[in-house]
């Protein structure tokens, strides 16, 4: 994923606050992909699970039957562990929270790996970002905060169980996801559902103590431009098309488009008078500055009007731009749910993701899923079948094509 924003400066409450957005502490550590690292999977579910059903035991009971019966919280946290594009989308729970509780304080437990998703929260949140594997240093500082209310996004893992276990924080919610094991972890515990947008799973948290709110995901937009950006020699932002090849996660060689695709959208672009950027991570850099150099012609590369941006930005700069671009292309990952949210128009691709419950959400958004009967198979995220091969070579860039087309792009 794209670069962390977060630098590291005075202390306060022995933690480390970010100078750059003074409403974030931040605990010192070293971001992991956490959810496509396998090892860590498997202690969660080795240790993790034994662990819930044991603290679990311990749970004092709500003081309600109900968490609609519970008097209105006035100090709430909310866990968000894990990736990019979940904490993008659990913005629709933190925008529940926010009109149900216009006066309460809400706090935001992120792990470093969606730490730099923080600040598009905005200011109306507070947060903090821990290593996955600090569970006491994350319980911790829940004992110090004692908030009224916890409220755990986690799916599957068993960490968001265990912190809120140990948090001592008597009135919570989380998922009780089947095949998990970590619905006892809750004194309210909601089903998360495999037949719904992951926003209606996150919508559910927070209908467990108002049934009748609703919300939509919603990001806090920079309108100032990221520090040193060069864009000499492109044109106005609004004539940048965005493509994003590179796909995170356990199932990330599933998502992968060919090379050919992505050359064909980007050069019908660069016909039509559109700039083209490719985005992604600094592990993506060196792989996007070979597709450019195979396969886009060398004086459209000198100027200047097909470049890399992966690495360069961090998650805000790039929202900032996005918010000003023609529109993204985007196999489906952290990236699609962002140029999603910034409102431009964005043609979302699907092979082992089924939009019905992943796809991107906005206002200009249109979801393309790969034909076939092997296709829409991920449900948490790492549920790969048994000879399960990349299936998105089955949309042709023309497919992605006739989207900006109907998007009202010019391509």
């Amino acid at each position: 994923m794209l670069s962390t924003a977060l630098s590291s400066g005075g202390r306060l409450a022995g933690l480390a606050k970010s100078r750059r957005f003074p409403y974030i502490v931040r605990m010192p550590g070293t971001a992991n992909t956490e959810r496509a690292n396998r090892r860590l999977r498997r202690l969660d579910a080795l240790i993790g699970v034994p662990l819930v059903n044991a603290l679990s035991l311990m749970r004092k009971p709500p003081a309600a039957s109900a968490a609609s019966a519970l008097p209105a919280p006035r100090n709430i946290a909310v866990l968000c562990f894990g990736a990019i594009g979940d904490t993008l989308l659990a913005t629709t729970l933190l925008r529940a929270l926010a009109a149900m509780y216009p006066n309460a304080e809400i706090r935001v437990l992120a792990s470093d790996a969606n730490a730099q998703a923080l600040p598009l929260l905005g200011p109306r949140f507070k947060a903090a970002a821990f290593p996955i594997r600090s569970v006491w240093a994350m319980a911790r500082h829940l004992r110090v905060l004692r908030p009224d209310l916890l409220i755990d996004t986690t799916q599957w893992a068993r960490v968001g169980a265990l912190v809120t276990l140990l948090s001592g924080v008597r009135h919570t919610i989380g998922f009780d996801t089947p095949g998990q094991r970590r619905g006892a972890a809750y004194a309210f515990p909601v089903r998360h559902r495999s037949d719904c947008h992951e926003t209606e799973n996150f919508l559910a948290l927070a209908r467990a103590v108002n049934p009748a709110v609703t919300a939509s995901p919603e990001l806090f937009l920079p309108d100032d431009p990221p520090p040193g950006l060069d864009l000499g020699g492109l044109p106005p932002l609004d004539k940048i098309v965005y493509l994003h090849a590179f796909a995170s996660g356990v199932a990330s060689a599933l998502k992968t488009w060919a090379d050919e695709r992505w050359r064909d959208v980007a050069l019908a672009c660069l016909a039509a008078g559109y700039a083209v950027c490719f985005t992604g991570g600094p592990a993506d850099a060196g792989a996007a500055d070979i597709f450019l150099r195979r396969h886009i012609p060398a004086d459209i590369l000198l100027n200047g009007m097909a470049r890399s941006l992966a690495g360069t930005l961090d998650l805000r700069g790039l929202a900032w731009l996005l918010r000003r671009g023609a529109g993204a292309v985007s196999v489906n990952t952290g990236f699609v749910h962002l140029a999603a949210l910034c409102g431009i128009p964005v043609v979302d691709l699907h092979g082992p993701t089924n939009p019905l419950r992943w796809g991107a959400v906005g206002p200009k958004v249109v979801s393309l899923l790969a034909p076939g009967g092997d296709t829409a198979c991920l449900n948490l995220g790492f549920e790969i079948p048994a000879g399960a091969v990349p299936t998105l070579h089955r949309l042709g860039a023309e497919d992605a094509l006739g989207a900006l087309r109907r998007l009202g792009l010019a391509v």
